[in-house]
């Protein structure tokens, strides 16, 4: 659901400037942060075990979302 919008804001915005996009996968990625820890129960309240569990996911499943693909990870 989120990849043909992520995947359009990298098209269109990012042919002027890669680095204006960081603001909004930073925001995207806080909030994939926020969704783990409302979504699992053994994320309750440890916001660097949900940290450390979503950078897994990105070196397991790079493909999961376009912008992973394209070069921006979780900081």
């Amino acid at each position: 659901m989120l990849n043909p919008k992520i995947r359009g804001w990298l098209n269109y915005y990012g042919k002027i400037s890669r680095r204006s996009l960081r603001p909004v996968f930073y925001y995207l990625h806080h909030r994939l942060i926020r969704w783990i820890l409302n979504k699992y129960k053994s994320f309750k309240g440890s916001k660097v075990k949900a940290i450390k569990w979503l950078r897994q996911v990105t070196v397991s499943y790079p493909n999961l979302f376009y912008h992973w693909e394209q070069g921006y990870k979780l900081v």
